[in-house]
């Protein structure tokens, strides 16, 4: 008999390692292409503008490879086990990490570049430890369980990561930016260690049996996703997912852009901001779930905070441009109001992708489940990626809340079909032959 919580203690333990490595190098990140005297540019005369415009290729960069990482990892989980190919991510890691600060040193965008295309492709860590928690639960309960605490290690590590840095650069160094990337590198190795523990007692792999499919087939990007949005028992989540995840990245995109051109927020006080966000999404995730369910089901949990979040941002976006009241459009249009509206959405944000990945994770059976859940992750690269495409021109227009708002309505609507039609199938299966 396996240990269940020391195996999800260990991948929970890997997750906040490798959050607090991401978010320490996020927060240096800039420091690289802005900084002409220890980044990627030295004494180099380009301008602003270009620094920009390179920045942006790395981001997009990581987002591309992740779409092509996390099928691949996940679809090999399927076949050569979970525990392996975890172990295989986090030593990948551990070796880019290096490369990253080889780069710094030699001071190669190029290498950089790299760095940041095998960062993305190593992304598949993430799904890959849903798989192995939907592996471990036996009921939904635990389930939702199991994924709230991931989110909870996960805001931990992205709320340590950036202390990190700060303590990195008060280190007397002539580039502290390599001593981040080594940082972060340590870091990993403490989760390999961790994960080679406690995963010792991982259930025994029951690999996937195709026939008649060659290797490039079994490995398929697209597999993933094509078994989402073919399959009319996961059809319906699928797309409400992408449309969450898509009103989710714009919301959590859109703000730090939104203070930093209507507020004249500096780096120090939009750190604090996310620092105070990510402690509201700790608190939120230890406490909404144990508040509603002593009252609701978790299908009605869903419902009921996808249609609050949706009045929420509807309702902040007819206040601030219709209201006729000055006194309360003051107070409205003011950082205080966005931080309100913010903290209230970070609580909640986390609970929902917590049972949309418990749901999903329990439709699927156990040979495909790397694969569809590798196939959510790129739902949740490519959704991200099209709000950071679109944040910009929306907050120009002022129409993320509005639009945000919209999609978690209809992303409301789909969850509604998707648990009707699933009520159905259970109906019919108990219904004897005739």
């Amino acid at each position: 008999m396996y240990n269940k919580k020391m195996i999800l203690y260990s991948v929970s333990i890997v997750l906040m390692m490798d959050y607090m490595g991401y978010g320490m190098l996020l927060s240096i990140a800039p420091q690289l292409f802005m900084n002409s005297e220890s980044g990627l540019f030295m004494n180099s005369s380009m301008s602003t503008l270009w620094r920009e415009i390179l920045f942006s290729i790395s981001l997009s960069l990581f987002s591309l490879m992740s779409v092509v990482g996390m099928p691949i990892l996940c679809s090999l989980s399927d076949q050569y086990g979970r525990k392996k190919v975890l172990l295989f991510n986090i030593c990948g890691f551990i070796i880019n990490y290096l490369i990253g600060a080889l780069a710094v040193l030699l001071h190669s965008f190029e290498l950089f570049l790299f760095n940041r295309m095998c960062d993305g492709f190593l992304d598949g860590i993430y799904p890959l430890v849903d798989t192995i928690i939907g592996d471990i639960s036996e009921n939904e309960e635990e389930r939702v369980s199991s994924f709230k605490l991931l989110g909870i290690t996960s805001t931990t590590g992205m709320v340590l990561g950036p202390l990190l840095a700060i303590i990195v650069y008060k280190v007397d160094l002539t580039n502290p930016v390599v001593l981040a990337f080594l940082c972060s590198a340590l870091l990993g190795a403490f989760g390999l260690c961790f994960s080679i523990y406690g995963l010792r007692g991982m259930p025994p792999h029951r690999p996937i049996i195709l026939h008649n499919h060659s290797f490039l087939h079994r490995f398929n990007i697209f597999n993933g996703l094509r078994y989402l949005f073919s399959r009319i028992h996961v059809k319906f989540i699928s797309v409400a997912y992408f449309l969450f995840q898509f009103g989710s990245g714009l919301v959590f995109q859109g703000l730090g852009l939104y203070l930093t051109i209507k507020y004249d927020y500096t780096s120090l006080e939009l750190g604090k901001f996310m620092l105070i966000m990510c402690v509201i999404t700790i608190i939120g995730m230890n406490l909404l779930p144990k508040l509603f369910s002593r009252v609701l089901g978790y299908k009605t949990q869903m419902i009921a905070l996808l249609l609050f979040t949706s009045g929420l941002l509807l309702v902040e976006f007819w206040v601030k441009n219709f209201v006729a009241l000055v006194a309360y459009r003051q107070w409205v249009v003011t950082a205080y109001a966005v931080w309100v509206v913010a903290g209230i959405f970070y609580a909640i944000q986390p609970s929902i992708n917590s049972i949309f990945n418990s749901f999903l994770s329990s439709t699927v059976s156990y040979p495909r489940r790397g694969m569809v859940l590798g196939g959510f992750g790129q739902i949740f690269s490519l959704a991200w990626g099209l709000s950071a495409l679109t944040v910009g021109i929306m907050i120009e227009y002022k129409l993320v809340l509005l639009f945000a708002g919209i999609l978690f309505g209809c992303c409301c609507f789909l969850m509604l079909c998707h648990f009707q039609l699933h009520s159905r199938r259970r109906l019919n299966k108990k219904q004897p032959a005739t």
